[in-house]
């Protein structure tokens, strides 16, 4: 799989209603790849967080807020 990871940093509006927010930039030059990739880190993420713990994906972003 070709592709960086980046992050994660905190995001620019770090808190949002108590919430804190940190991104993780996903960068592959083909979308089947990126889906894969994202299957793969859900996989390896689910029952190693916190109940608390939201994760969201956003492929092509219009903006990092």
């Amino acid at each position: 799989v070709q592709g960086m990871v980046y992050g994660p940093i905190e995001a620019p509006i770090a808190k949002i209603k108590k919430k804190h927010r940190v991104q993780i930039m996903l960068k592959c030059p083909f979308a089947n790849q990126m889906i894969w990739w994202i299957d793969q880190i859900t996989t390896q993420v689910e029952g190693h967080v916190h109940s608390s713990v939201i994760l969201k994906w956003d492929l092509d972003p219009y903006s990092m807020i």
